[in-house]
């Protein structure tokens, strides 16, 4: 396994790409969708790609070609620090930093040399008063102050869906153009088209671009991914999704632009459990003919139903074969705190640098490039009222439970978001939406009815933001 020096840190914090979106599927990371993300730190240990986010209050999947989980970091938590070790045995601190309304303003990456902890780079924020976030700021250490990298600017529509991004680095004293960003969306705040040019010293010109259509039930149907070739978008990849009536991702297909007409190139698909945890995903090439098996992740739960390992196997010889695995432990609280990778060799597992693709409960997205990972949180934050505020989701066991008839369920849900409490027979058939609106942060009840409905066991499920969660109830 080649040794990567290499720390990659990507801290996708509610992209706005992901900001009108509210795909169902949770776990799709792909292909990076904004090259000028990436900024090089001077001593070559560490890349950090931006954020580009607005903070939104929506949740969103973004597709792609890698099929691999994003894990759930915390159940309502602030991430104080996190310590990834990488492959060569280096460990780099990453500290985050709130403002009173729990808006993230600053993150500091350093690497642990010796004795102590030395500075690497930081990242500062600035908001709107809607929360949105207009401004960012990249600075690399160089010994004795911090010198700026690249910055970023934001726009947004009444709708607050951010519309475009500007980014700029800093050159002999003076920030030059670098990237921009551009974003088109439909009456429903969904996402039609994602344009990326690069300046070019006195024009921008097109690098990528990408189109998207949506089913009725606001899922995304496909993608197109097109580069650009002097001033006009040329197709490269399609993407293909189908859902089962749970409004799970079950197939993604993806084929390849050869000039004239789409050709198949790579089909994967997934499977659940009956609490909608993903269990299998599997990957097949396309031979000319016939889809042909490549690779598969096979996924382990705990009994709260957070993700413990992580399994990549190939298909060789007609067997799958162990190729990479990730473990990861959770305090008693279901917060994530250990993350390690290991790939098979020889017939043992040794260590194996990954990224490790995370997400909160408040819409932010991480993922870090290393052999392990340490998550240290904060309980609360300087967030104050006359007590400490409640950032925690919480869905509750309904009430009475067993129940003939009448029961009652209550959440809380501690920032503005859309929320979607549905009811679920033990095949997974949709029974009955009690709420499917844009709610404010607070505490909610919903008594129902199930009068007529057969006897049996059910599964009550609250999507709010990319909180996810799934309990059972039993009507007798």
């Amino acid at each position: 396994m080649k040794k990567i020096l290499l720390l990659l840190v990507i801290i996708f914090l509610s992209h706005p790409f992901l900001r009108a979106q509210q795909w169902r599927f949770v776990g799709l990371e792909g292909r990076s969708i904004e090259p000028a993300k990436t900024s090089l730190i001077k001593d070559g240990l560490c890349t950090f790609l931006s954020s580009h986010d607005s903070n939104n209050k929506r949740d969103g999947k973004q597709s792609g070609k890698d099929e691999r989980f994003r894990v759930s970091i915390n159940s309502g938590s602030v991430i104080d620090s996190v310590i990834v070790t990488n492959f060569d045995g280096l460990k780099f601190k990453y500290t985050y930093t709130y403002d009173l309304n729990g808006k993230l303003i600053s993150i500091l990456s350093e690497i642990f040399k010796e004795i102590n902890w030395e500075n690497l780079s930081r990242w500062s924020y600035i908001y709107d008063s809607n929360g949105n976030k207009i401004a960012e700021l990249s600075e690399n250490w160089d010994g004795s102050l911090w010198v700026n990298s690249r910055q970023y600017a934001y726009t947004y529509d009444p709708n607050e869906n951010i519309i475009s991004s500007l980014s700029k680095r800093w050159v002999v004293n003076n920030w030059v153009n670098y990237y921009r960003y551009t974003y088109v969306y439909n009456s429903n705040k969904e996402i039609l088209f994602h344009l990326i040019e690069r300046w070019e010293g006195s024009s921008w010109i097109n690098i990528h671009g990408y189109s998207y259509s949506f089913d009725s039930n606001g899922n995304i149907a496909s993608e197109i991914f097109q580069e650009g070739v002097g001033s006009e978008l040329i197709n490269n990849t399609r993407y293909i999704f189908s859902y089962d009536s749970s409004q799970n991702l079950i197939l993604k297909t993806e084929g390849n632009w050869d000039g004239s007409m789409w050709q198949n190139y790579y089909r994967y698909s997934f499977t659940y459990d009956q609490n909608w945890n993903k269990v299998f995903s599997l990957t097949e090439a396309w031979d000319g003919s016939d889809w042909i098996r490549k690779g598969r992740y096979v996924y382990s739960y705990d009994l709260n139903g957070s993700l413990t390992i992580e399994l990549y196997e190939k298909w060789l010889a007609s067997q799958w074969i162990n190729y990479f695995r990730t473990t990861f432990t959770y305090d008693s609280n279901g917060s994530l705190t250990f993350g390690l990778s290991s790939y098979w060799d020889e017939g043992e597992w040794k260590p194996n640098q990954r990224n490790f693709n995370l997400s909160d409960s408040y819409d932010r997205t991480y993922s870090y490039q290393g052999v392990e990972i340490n998550i240290f949180y904060s309980t609360s934050t300087n967030i104050r009222t006359n007590n400490t505020l409640n950032l925690n989701y919480s869905l509750t066991q309904n009430y009475p439970n067993p129940f003939d008839g009448q029961t009652t369920i209550r959440y809380f849900i501690p920032w503005q978001c859309q929320v979607q409490l549905k009811i679920f027979d033990i095949l997974g058939r949709d029974i009955k939406t009690l709420v499917n609106q844009e709610q404010q942060a607070g505490s909610y009840e919903v008594g129902f009815n199930m009068t007529g409905i057969p006897n049996g066991i059910y599964f009550y499920k609250l999507h709010a933001g990319r909180f996810i969660q799934t309990r059972k109830m039993i009507l007798q």
